[in-house]
């Protein structure tokens, strides 16, 4: 599925121009970039882009790494060693994808635009379920200033209900135990291809077992985690695949059964996961 990288920083018309040829030309979203904390995505400048988004009916996706509240560039001087600069580097690259979110439902977007579809994805899933608990709390029974009911409408569950997706790559067998926590309807799997931690070094048929298998999921409902929702959220014709899934496809029995032998000993399989 093609998704535009599209600059928003410095030409606010251009940008409006370049999501059209997009949609023209067979794509079906957008990948949010970094921006600046004094530009913020809410700002008004960017409600022209907002708008053709809405308007068009393209995706807005947020991807680790890619998207960013903030231009700050990530470093790890003086690490003790070279392997400890990743596990400072993740958190810290989580929590600026992460607070897209907050930035989402706080700034008024997804209020002003209830068309818009949002996908977070490859920062886990999880997270979402703890992140939307404080924030309805915040939003009902702290003891800051509630008297913004007039701009965002909504407890911050209900927006993330009505409009945002998690491309979940790749969820850990925790998270698929969770799923009915964490959204059914609302988790994608992605594989991560070719990253190291996705299903390179092994199958994806393994994979899915280690994880959907190993979770025990239903036949139904792996078909929603698998392709059913992403379907549906890109608006893909599933009954023009079906000759292509009956070629190269990966019969049910083949996934839906739990490992004999633990292919993934390391890796994002076995990762545990807190949820509210």
């Amino acid at each position: 599925i093609p998704m535009a990288a599209v600059s928003w920083e410095w030409d606010v018309p251009a940008a409006v121009a370049e999501i059209r040829w997009a949609r023209d030309h067979g794509f079906r979203g957008i990948v949010l970039p970094n921006f600046d904390p004094q530009r913020p995505l809410y700002h008004p400048d960017f409600e022209p882009i907002w708008n053709v988004l809405d308007e068009l009916g393209m995706v807005v996706n947020s991807h680790s790494g890619l998207s960013s509240t903030s231009t700050r560039p990530i470093s790890t001087p003086a690490v003790p060693h070279p392997a400890c600069s990743i596990r400072l580097y993740v958190p810290e690259m989580m929590f600026y994808v992460h607070s897209i979110l907050d930035h989402l439902i706080w700034g008024g977007v997804l209020e002003r635009h209830p068309g818009l579809k949002v996908v977070l994805t490859e920062q886990g899933s999880g997270w979402v379920v703890g992140a939307l608990q404080e924030m309805d709390y915040a939003y009902e029974g702290s003891y800051f200033r509630t008297d913004y009911r007039h701009v965002i409408a909504h407890k911050p569950s209900e927006y993330f209900r009505r409009q945002v997706f998690l491309g979940s790559s790749i969820f850990s067998k925790a998270e698929v135990e969770a799923r009915h926590k964490i959204g059914l309807d609302k988790m994608m799997l992605g594989m991560d291809f070719p990253h190291h931690e996705g299903t390179l070094l092994e199958t994806t048929q393994e994979y899915l077992r280690a994880t959907v298998g190993s979770a025990g999921v239903p036949l139904d409902e792996a078909r929603m985690l698998l392709g059913g929702n992403a379907a549906a959220v890109f608006g893909i014709d599933l009954a023009a695949l079906a000759p292509i899934a009956q070629q190269v496809g990966i019969a049910p029995r083949d996934i839906l059964t739990p490992p004999e032998v633990d292919r993934f000993p390391r890796g994002d399989v076995h990762k545990p996961v807190l949820v509210g």
